[in-house]
C-alpha cells in the first residue's frame, strides 16, 4: 500500500513538472508571437524544407541539399530560379529598335498631349510633358534636351474628345498611331488593344486604365512607349459602405478579401482574353500596370496573428489564385503570373512619371543606411548594396554611401540642400507613414527635398499607407518628382524585403525593378503581402552602351525628306528690353518667363551674350495678385523652383506664406516645408552659440505664427524639432 502511494506521488509530480514545462513553452512561444518579427517565426519552418536529399525548385532543375539563409542574398540562390529563367525571356522583348529625338514638347492638355504622341512612331519617339511647371522643369533639368517646342491642338479637336467615349478613343488611337510608321492612314492602324505585330518581340505587358481614370494619359505613355497593349477596365461596383448602396469603388476604399480576390480575377479574366499564355513567368503577359482610381488595399481578416491586417492590392493581383478567397487560399497563392506596379496622379503627374520610366535614368545614386552596424539588421546594410552599383556602371556618377551614425539627419541636411540630385535613391530605416528613424531625428516627409525625376526604394514601415497623402512620406516623395517608389502599406516585417545587395545586382543586370524588388515564391515571405511597387512595373536600369541612341530633331522620319521635323520652331523668349517687359500685362509677363526659364534648361537655349534681362528678377517682380486666377498655380511653381535650386529659403518662406492656405498646391507646400527644416538646419550649424540659439528661436515663432492648412502635422514636427536642437545645445 505505502509502495502505491509511492507511485502515486512520483506520477503526480511527473505530471506537475510536465504541466510547468508545457506551461512554459506555451508562455514562451505567446510571447515571441507577440514580440517577434514576423520573418522569426517564418524562418525556422521555412529552413526546414531544405533539408532533404534533393528539392526541386523549378521544372527539371534539381539542386543539391544544403542549408540556406532565411532570405535570399545572391543571384545565384536556387529559390530565385523561376525569376532567373523568366528573365533570360525578358531581354530581347523591347519591340522595335526606337531611337530618341533629341526634344521635348510641352502640351498644355490632354487632347493635345494625345495629338502629340501619335507623331511617335515604331523607329523614334520624344518625351512629351503637360505643361505644369512643377513638373516640366525637374524633367528639364534631368534630361537636358537640344530643344523644346510647344504644341496645342485647335478648339475643335478638344471639344471633340470631351466624352468619355471619345476620350477612350482618342487614347487608342494614340496608341495605335504611336506604334506605327507614319504613312500608314488611320484605317489600317494595329489594335491598340491586342499585342502589336511586325514590330519584332514585344514586352510581355499590358497597361489597364478607363476612359474616366485621371491618369489615363499616363497610361497612353506606358502603353504607346513600350509597344504593350492599353485594356479598357471599368471599376467593380460593391456595397463597400454595408448599407445596401453600390457604387463604384476608389483608391480610398479598402476591400474585403473576396472583394480583393474578385477584383484580382477580373483582371486576369482580362488579360486572359488578350494574350495567348499568361499563367506563369516567362510566357505572354509578365508585368500590368494599374492605371486606374481603382482600391490599393484589402483588409485580410480571415488570418491570425502578423499576417492579419491591411494588405496590398496590387501584390494579389498577378498571382495565381488557387482555391477560395479564406486563409488556404491566400496561402496556396504564391506563385505569381504578373508583377503589377501602379501609376498615380493626375494627368500631368502620371506623365510626367511616365516619361521619367521612359526616357530618364540615374546619373547619380545614393545609399542611406540607418542601421547600425553589427545589429540584427545589419545584413540588410547599404555597403554592399552601393558597391554593386558602383561596379555595374548603371549609375555613371558617383554613388554616395551613408552608413550608420554617418547616416544622420544632419548629413542628410548638408547632402540634400538644397535639392535632391539622385536619380536613384536606397533609404533603409524604421518607422510609421510620417516619421521615419534617423539618427538627430526623427526625419519627417518635410527632409524629402524636391530635385530631379528618380526611382526611390525604401526598407520601412507603412511609409505607402497612404500614397495620395503628400504628409505621408510616399506620398510625398511622389509630389516631389519620384517616378517609381516601392515600399509598404502596412508592418511589412524586414524578412518581406529582399536584401538591397540582391536586388541591386538583379536591377543592374537589367531585370525590371518591380521584378528585383518583390520576392518570388519560394522566398520566406513571397505570399500575397504588404508591398506595393508605384511606377512603371517595365522600368530598369540600363548602361550607357544600352541605352536608346538619340538623333537630332533635324533629322526628320525615316523614309521622308531630310527637311521634314517632328516638331516646330523651339521655344525661346521673345527680343524685348526691361521697358518692353515691363509694360507687358501681368499675364504676358509670366509667359515670356516660362519661355525663358524653358529656353535656358534647353542644350541650344544659352541666353545672349548681350542680354541685361534677368528672368528670374522679372518673374519675382510679378504680383501674384495681377495674374489671372487660373495661372497663379503655373506662377507660384516657378517661384518655389527659382528659390529652390537657389536655395533662398528665406524668401521662399517670404513668397509662400503669403499666399491663402487653401490656394498653396502639394508642390507648395512641400518646398515651404522643405526650406523651413533646411533653414533650421542651418542655423544649428552656427558657430556662435548665443547667435545659433538667437536664430533658431526666431524660426520657431516665424513658424508658429505662419498660417498652415487646417489639421497640418507640420508646425508641430517643426517646434518639437527646434525643441530638441536648443536642448542638445547646437547642430
Amino acid at each position: 500500500m505505502r509502495r502505491r502511494g509511492m507511485r502515486m506521488v512520483r506520477f503526480v509530480a511527473v505530471l506537475l513538472t510536465m504541466g510547468a514545462v508545457m506551461c512554459l513553452a506555451a508562455w514562451d512561444l505567446l510571447s515571441r508571437w507577440r514580440s517577434a518579427r514576423v520573418e522569426e517565426l517564418f524562418a525556422t519552418a521555412w529552413r526546414g524544407g531544405y533539408r532533404s536529399e534533393s528539392q526541386t525548385m523549378s521544372g527539371d532543375r534539381r539542386w543539391p541539399a544544403r542549408r540556406l539563409s532565411p532570405v535570399p542574398f545572391s543571384v545565384a540562390d536556387p529559390r530565385l530560379a523561376p525569376l532567373r529563367e523568366a528573365a533570360g525571356t525578358w531581354e530581347g522583348r523591347i519591340g522595335s529598335r526606337r531611337v530618341v529625338v533629341d526634344q521635348v514638347c510641352l502640351v498644355p492638355d490632354v487632347p493635345s498631349f494625345f495629338e502629340a504622341i501619335a507623331a511617335w512612331d515604331d523607329r523614334h519617339y520624344f518625351p512629351i510633358l503637360i505643361d505644369e511647371p512643377g513638373w516640366t522643369l525637374p524633367f528639364l533639368r534631368a534630361f537636358r534636351p537640344a530643344r523644346v517646342f510647344r504644341h496645342e491642338t485647335s478648339g475643335d479637336r478638344r471639344a471633340s474628345s470631351a466624352g468619355l467615349l471619345d476620350r477612350w478613343t482618342a487614347a487608342t488611337l494614340a496608341v495605335s498611331r504611336a506604334w506605327s510608321p507614319s504613312s500608314i492612314p488611320d484605317r489600317d492602324l494595329p489594335p491598340s488593344g491586342s499585342p502589336p505585330r511586325g514590330l519584332g518581340p514585344t514586352p510581355p505587358a499590358l497597361v489597364l486604365s478607363s476612359p474616366d481614370s485621371p491618369m489615363l494619359a499616363g497610361a497612353v505613355a506606358l502603353a504607346a512607349g513600350h509597344f504593350q497593349p492599353l485594356l479598357r477596365v471599368e471599376p467593380a461596383v460593391w456595397d463597400i459602405d454595408g448599407d445596401g448602396t453600390h457604387r463604384g469603388v476608389r483608391h480610398g476604399d479598402v476591400l474585403t478579401l473576396r472583394q480583393a480576390w474578385e477584383f484580382a480575377r477580373h483582371v486576369e479574366a482580362r488579360a486572359a482574353g488578350v494574350v495567348g499564355r499568361y499563367e506563369g513567368l516567362g510566357d505572354d503577359c509578365d508585368f500590368l500596370t494599374i492605371a486606374g482610381d481603382w482600391p490599393y488595399r484589402y483588409d485580410d481578416r480571415v488570418e491570425p496573428g502578423p499576417a492579419r491586417g491591411i494588405q496590398a492590392m496590387d501584390d494579389l493581383i498577378g498571382r495565381v489564385l488557387v482555391g477560395e478567397a479564406d486563409a488556404s487560399g491566400l496561402a496556396g497563392s504564391r506563385r505569381r503570373w504578373a508583377y503589377t506596379g501602379r501609376l498615380l496622379g493626375d494627368a500631368p503627374a502620371s506623365v510626367a512619371r511616365a516619361m521619367g520610366a521612359l526616357f530618364l535614368q540615374p546619373e547619380m545614386a545614393m545609399v542611406w543606411d540607418t542601421y547600425e552596424p553589427g545589429s540584427e539588421r545589419s545584413r540588410y546594410s547599404g555597403i554592399p548594396a552601393a558597391q554593386v552599383l558602383g561596379r555595374a556602371r548603371v549609375v555613371p556618377g558617383p554613388v554616395v554611401l551613408a552608413v550608420g551614425k554617418g547616416a544622420d539627419l544632419a548629413s542628410w541636411d548638408r547632402v540634400m540642400d538644397p535639392s535632391n540630385r539622385f536619380g536613384l535613391l536606397w533609404l533603409n530605416s524604421t518607422g510609421s507613414p510620417t516619421d521615419f528613424t534617423i539618427s538627430g531625428g526623427p526625419g519627417h516627409p518635410a527632409d524629402l527635398p524636391a530635385g530631379i525625376p528618380s526611382a526611390t526604394v525604401m526598407i520601412h514601415s507603412f511609409s505607402a499607407a497612404d500614397p495620395f497623402d503628400p504628409s505621408t512620406i510616399a506620398g510625398r516623395w511622389l509630389a516631389q518628382g519620384a517616378f517609381v517608389y516601392y515600399g509598404s502599406v502596412n508592418e511589412p516585417y524586414l524578412m518581406a524585403f529582399r536584401m538591397p545587395v540582391l536586388a541591386l545586382d538583379l536591377a543592374a543586370r537589367g531585370v525590371p525593378l518591380s521584378a528585383s524588388l518583390r520576392q518570388g515564391e519560394l522566398e520566406p515571405l513571397g505570399r500575397p503581402w504588404r508591398l506595393v511597387y508605384l511606377g512603371d512595373p517595365l522600368y530598369r536600369l540600363r548602361r550607357a552602351e544600352a541605352r536608346p541612341a538619340w538623333i537630332e530633331s533635324s533629322q526628320g522620319r525615316q523614309g521622308e525628306d531630310a527637311s521634314a521635323t517632328w516638331a516646330a520652331e523651339a521655344i525661346a523668349p521673345a527680343e524685348a528690353d526691361v521697358e518692353t517687359i515691363g509694360r507687358l500685362p501681368a499675364d504676358r509677363r509670366l509667359q515670356w518667363c516660362r519661355d525663358a526659364a524653358v529656353a535656358e534648361l534647353a542644350r541650344d537655349g544659352r541666353p545672349r551674350s548681350d542680354s541685361r534681362l534677368d528672368w528670374r528678377s522679372i518673374l519675382l517682380a510679378i504680383p501674384r495678385e495681377a495674374i489671372t486666377p487660373r495661372f497663379r498655380p503655373a506662377l507660384d511653381e516657378m517661384i518655389v523652383d527659382v528659390l529652390s535650386q537657389s536655395g533662398d529659403w528665406d524668401a521662399l518662406h517670404v513668397r509662400a506664406a503669403a499666399i491663402p492656405p487653401g490656394s498653396r498646391r502639394p508642390k507648395v507646400r512641400a518646398a515651404m516645408e522643405a526650406g523651413a527644416f533646411f533653414r533650421l538646419a542651418r542655423a544649428a550649424r552656427e558657430a556662435d552659440p548665443s547667435r545659433r540659439r538667437d536664430r533658431i528661436e526666431a524660426l520657431r515663432r516665424e513658424i508658429g505664427e505662419t498660417s498652415w492648412p487646417s489639421g497640418s502635422p507640420f508646425p508641430g514636427q517643426f517646434a518639437r524639432r527646434a525643441d530638441a536642437i536648443l536642448r542638445s545645445g547646437g547642430g
